[in-house]
């Protein structure tokens, strides 16, 4: 850069002495402006009066700025930075350098401005780049897109990430049903055989519900037909003690049951058998016969006379054929029918008069 330059050796009606018109300055580098301090307008009343130092665009006549300096300094330095531009230097900027035209005006600081000031020689200011402000706005905007860009990035990442582990999670959960696929038919088979469980589980239980009662039924009714022993006894069947010591203290035995008579019988009761009935005499008879009002043999060789009267009508010969083709007894006979019938009579002494005659006896008095 060339020495600094001085208005001492210029006319006394000289203004200024730089910028001159020839002057070049560039974007972001310093620059001044210098001026006569002996010029009779700016010396005023005393040496010590001030200046007005006034900026202007060569081209639209925008006032870049103003400075009131002392004119005894004679000089004013300022850095050509955004101030010097306008809206064109962003809208018009295409990456190439750009001239700006530019002039100063000095006037003595008690000077009202009214548009006749004169103008100094116009100089060139160079823009080589964007302005500051644009650059940093520029720098924001691109740290804030690349901000935006690894925000976007990462939420995709992230997206693609949660996408892809739902869609292992969707197959692990749809291989995992595949695997426990299980057929309809094989469901139907397991419901078919659930039933038939079921239904068997409650048939036995009913079937041995049925035998339980049966078993009880069977035993309430052999415990009403007697007391400890059974009245009647099957032919050859073993004997009780009680029945034993019963048919002991009485005449006669089962084999001894005489045999009935061939013609019909009937049942009569002699004198005797009538003043011994027990209906007649309650007393004597509670007292000799402790099984009560009829014993069982009684009932026994009533039963065999009403059973023989209904089966057995009167032959020609006077003989049954039973008798006829098994050869057995009358007593044999009588002990076997009431034994399949599952009875049995016990031989005691008649003492009610109780007989079985025929119709040609006589009454017994």
């Amino acid at each position: 850069m060339a020495a600094d330059p001085d208005c001492y050796n210029v006319t006394p009606d000289t203004q200024s002495c730089y910028p001159t018109a020839d002057t070049v300055i560039y974007q972001n580098q310093w620059t001044r402006v210098v001026w006569n301090t002996r010029y009779s307008l700016f010396i005023g009343d005393n040496a010590d009066g001030e200046v007005t130092l006034i900026l202007k665009n060569a081209e639209t006549d925008r006032q870049v700025g103003n400075w009131t300096q002392q004119n005894k300094l004679g000089r004013f330095s300022l850095a050509v930075d955004d101030r010097w531009w306008d809206e064109r230097a962003t809208s018009l900027w295409n990456g190439q350098n750009r001239n700006w035209t530019f002039y100063w005006q000095i006037i003595p600081s008690t000077h009202i401005i009214d548009g006749g000031e004169a103008r100094q020689p116009t100089f060139v200011a160079v823009q080589t780049a964007l302005p500051n402000s644009a650059q940093s706005s520029s720098s924001g905007s691109i740290i804030s897109q690349s901000l935006a860009s690894v925000s976007r990035s990462i939420a995709a990442e992230e997206s693609s990430s949660a996408q892809a582990a739902q869609q292992s999670r969707d197959a692990a959960l749809q291989a995992g049903r595949n695997n426990n696929y299980f057929p309809p038919w094989a469901i139907a088979l397991i419901v078919v055989l659930g039933v038939i469980s079921i239904v068997s589980i409650l048939t036995l239980f009913f079937v041995l519900l049925r035998g339980a009662r049966r078993r009880k039924d069977s035993r309430d009714r052999r415990m009403s037909m007697g007391s400890e022993s059974p009245m009647m006894q099957a032919p050859g069947g073993p004997v009780s003690p009680a029945a034993a010591s019963t048919s002991a203290g009485h005449t006669g035995v089962i084999g001894a049951v005489p045999p009935p008579v061939r013609n019909a019988p009937s049942i009569r009761y002699n004198d005797d058998s009538i003043h011994s009935n027990p209906i007649n005499h309650p007393a004597s008879s509670a007292s000799n016969n402790p099984e009560g009002v009829i014993t069982t043999s009684d009932a026994a060789v009533m039963a065999d006379a009403f059973r023989k009267a209904l089966r057995k009508p009167e032959f020609a010969d006077g003989e049954s054929p039973e008798t006829q083709g098994t050869g057995e007894t009358e007593g044999l006979l009588l002990n076997r029918e009431l034994a399949e019938e599952g009875q049995n009579i016990r031989s005691v002494g008649s003492e009610r008069g109780v007989h079985i005659v025929d119709d040609a006896d006589p009454p017994r008095t």
